[in-house]
This record gives structure tokens, sequence and C-alpha cells, in this order.
């Protein structure tokens, strides 16, 4: 593996890390600001992985307009608002299309955007998360040789298993039986 790759992969493992650390705040408008960091990170990083890439880069550019949009708004952005950015993903699919990679980075992003602005309750968010937008992550990244992607969408359905294994023991009043509550 030459410097130049090395590199290129670093930025993804930096982006990925970003993110990791973007779920550990619990303010709103923090997640949004090291969300739209990591995602100028995972734009670069999916620019220099090249052609079959180009999709995820640029729709991950469009998520970082999308996180300075929504951290600048005052309330809920409207649903004009989120199908101009939905229409924008579905744009940039059509005109750089590489096959599948194109499609699995788009329709990531559409499900992402659709599901956190719904403001469901934080079970159906993680569950779209674990069953949709992580899978089809995982797949993009496994095409483009993304390690710092791999990982990132590894570790996030990981994580969800855990939350969903918590939840299922702590309703079934297991979760201190099993030395797992806190």
């Amino acid at each position: 593996m030459s410097p130049f790759e090395i590199f290129v992969q670093g930025i993804g493992l930096l982006a990925s890390l970003l993110i990791v650390l973007s779920f550990q705040v619990k303010n709103t408008k923090a997640l949004l600001a090291w969300q739209i960091v990591a995602n100028l990170c995972m734009t670069v990083h999916y620019l220099l992985l090249g052609t079959d890439s180009i999709t995820a880069a640029l729709v991950s550019l469009v998520s970082v307009a999308r996180g300075v949009w929504f951290y600048l708004e005052k309330e809920k952005p409207r649903i004009w608002s989120i199908a101009t950015i939905e229409s924008t993903y579905v744009l940039i699919c059509a005109l750089t299309f590489s096959g599948a990679t194109s499609l699995l980075s788009t329709a990531a992003q559409l499900g992402s955007t659709y599901i956190f602005w719904q403001k469901r309750s934080i079970v159906v968010t993680k569950l779209f998360a674990l069953l949709f937008i992580s899978p089809l992550w995982l797949c993009h990244n496994i095409l483009v040789i993304s390690w710092g992607g791999i990982a990132c969408e590894s570790l996030n359905i990981l994580l969800l298993l855990i939350f969903f294994i918590r939840r299922h023991l702590a309703m079934h009043g297991k979760l201190k039986n099993a030395g797992l509550d806190g």
C-alpha cells in the first residue's frame, strides 16, 4: 500500500472516529457540529478513493450543508427543506451514477435524512439505522474499500445490537441479574 493510500484511509478513519464521538454528546447542536466536521472528512476521503465513491463524496458534502442548515434553523426543518435535500441526493445519484455504490450511498442518505427529521422514538430511529442505514453504508464501504467506513458502520451495528439487547433485558427484568444495569 502506497503512502497516499494510507493517507486516504487515515482520513476515513479520522472521519469515523469523529462520527463515533459525535454520538457521545447529548446536545443536538454539538452533535450536528461534530457531524459536519466528520462529513467534511468523509467527503475528502471518498473523493480521494476515486470513481466508485464520487456519489458518496457528493452526498456527504450535501450532508455537510444539511448539518449546517439544521444547525442554523431555530425550529424543526420544514417539509420543503427535507424535500430539497432529498431531491439533491437523487439528482447527485443520477448525475454521478456508477452502479451499486451510487445506489447504496444515496439510499442510505435518503433514509437517514428522512428518519432523523421525523422525530420518531429513539427505538424506531435506532431500528431503522440498524436495519437500513448502517447496512447500506457498510456494503458501500466494503465495495469501495473504505477502512474507516467499514470500521464505523461495523461499530455502529454492534452498538445498536447492544442497545436492543440491553433494552430487551431491561424490559424483561433481567438487566440487574445479568450485571448489565449500569
